[in-house]
């Protein structure tokens, strides 16, 4: 297990760029919390920070903890603008 903690960044509600695919929240909001589930389930890191830079809600945040507990794991949250 790999004690260092893992930053996962995520920008759910992004600005408008031409530069950007996809702009959708719902849709980003969903792809983030799949991968950062996977990343809990799958990889050898014991510790994760989610950094949110757009001040969206993380309302599946109990869910994750949950995740976490389960397997011998920690997160921490931050959001900011």
């Amino acid at each position: 297990m790999i004690d260092s903690p893992l930053l996962l960044t995520a920008t759910i509600i992004p600005q408008s760029s031409e530069l950007l695919k996809l702009l959708d929240p719902k849709v980003r909001y969903t792809q983030y919390i799949e991968n950062l589930v996977r990343f809990i389930t799958n990889s050898p890191f014991r510790q994760f920070i989610f950094c949110e830079n757009s001040l969206a809600p993380i309302s599946d945040r109990g869910h994750i903890e949950g995740i976490c507990h389960f397997y011998g794991k920690e997160i921490e949250f931050l959001s900011f603008k």
